[in-house]
């Protein structure tokens, strides 16, 4: 699909997902700009979270009851995984 979309539009900025760091490089080979691998955004995200909370309990309680609602306006929506 990278060749495909690349003799199509020589400029395109090309973004893949990738579950295993073997398959992340072989798009990269393959001609990919970048490969996001969410297991890695996922502890990124933690340690950034982490960092954001070392003010207090009050963002962390925040923080959570915004998530609390994404969470169910996701599950209404009959979601399963971050679309």
């Amino acid at each position: 699909m990278i060749d495909i979309a690349r003799k199509e539009n020589k400029k395109i900025i090309i973004l893949v997902t990738a579950s295993q760091i073997q398959e992340a490089l072989d798009l990269y080979d393959a001609g990919a700009d970048y490969v996001v691998m969410p297991h890695f955004l996922g502890g990124n995200y933690v340690s950034v979270l982490i960092e954001k909370f070392d003010v207090g309990l009050n963002k962390i309680l925040e923080h959570k009851l915004l998530h609390i609602k994404e969470l169910r306006e996701r599950h209404i929506l009959g979601q399963e995984h971050p679309q």
